[in-house]
């Protein structure tokens, strides 16, 4: 609370240092929202300081949004130059204590917030799977065949073991792990199981077709990228404004509650006009 502490030059400045790791799109939308509170809406409250707020992403490959189009990746850099955040990329964290992160360059981040998006780590049920020594794996994950069958060690198929989701990944067609993935290879699964086909060579192999890769940026910026295939062909990148509204209709669009479709514009539109609600005590 700087009401506490309430001259800036005497207030530990890491207090004031947010750490994100991870460069992901769960990352760089949090980056935005991030931004977008604390210029402007805390600065209202505390504009003495505003000028002494900082913001890090940590990321251990060469860029962020790892999988999008290269051309929104230079975008997304760009605005986050633009707003003064400090991206650090080809670097992973070592450890985290109380006080700082300890990266892999040897450096140090003082920090009073680390925020840790990297992925998700194999659950106990997977990692039991794995320490039999019966099973191919890639980095902790099940390897499966085009048919999303299970690999033995030997590399060929089990016998009624399927693998989807974070917990398996394709030999021939690696994927990300997104949950529009996993939905599709449900979908998959449940159809080839209705149709008895599922684990054998006559299934239908799985094919992945990328509808829409998107996030927002905060303000009134997102992206999104619409690559037709993994592998596939150019197709139209959207950025900025358009990116937002088309962001915004999707997210509305795919909420299940009639409710949730009632409030959440209700929502927008205030925080737009009156900006997000602050209790002060």
């Amino acid at each position: 609370n700087p009401n506490l502490n309430p001259n800036p030059k005497t207030l530990p400045l890491r207090l004031l240092h947010f750490v994100i790791v991870g460069g992901g799109p769960i990352s760089v939308e949090f980056a935005g929202e991030l931004n977008d509170f604390l210029r402007r809406d805390l600065s209202v409250w505390y504009p003495d300081l505003k000028g002494y707020i900082k913001v890090t992403l940590v990321e251990a490959t060469d860029h962020l949004l790892g999988t999008f189009d290269s051309r929104l990746v230079a975008y997304v850099e760009r605005l986050m130059a633009k707003r003064e955040f400090a991206v650090r990329t080809e670097t992973s964290v070592q450890k985290v204590d109380e006080k700082r992160v300890y990266l892999s360059d040897g450096s140090t981040l003082e920090c009073g917030m680390v925020v840790w998006s990297t992925g998700v780590a194999p659950t106990r049920f997977t990692k039991r799977l794995l320490a039999t020594d019966q099973i191919s794996s890639n980095r902790g994950r099940l390897c499966m065949d085009d048919k999303m069958r299970v690999l033995g060690a030997g590399g060929a198929p089990l016998d009624g073991v399927f693998g989807l989701g974070d917990c398996a990944v394709s030999v021939a067609k690696p994927l990300p792990t997104l949950g529009g993935i996993a939905r599709m290879q449900a979908n998959y699964l449940a159809g080839e199981f209705n149709a008895g086909r599922a684990g054998s060579d006559a299934a239908k192999d799985f094919n992945y077709v990328s509808l829409l890769q998107m996030s927002a940026l905060g303000g009134s910026d997102a992206v999104i990228d619409a690559t037709i295939s993994p592998a596939g062909k150019k197709a139209p990148v959207v950025a900025g404004l358009l990116g937002k509204l088309l962001w915004s209709a999707a997210y509305w669009g795919f909420q299940v509650s009639l409710t949730n479709k009632m409030l959440i514009p209700m929502f927008w539109f205030k925080s737009w006009v009156f900006g997000r609600d602050i209790s002060k005590f």
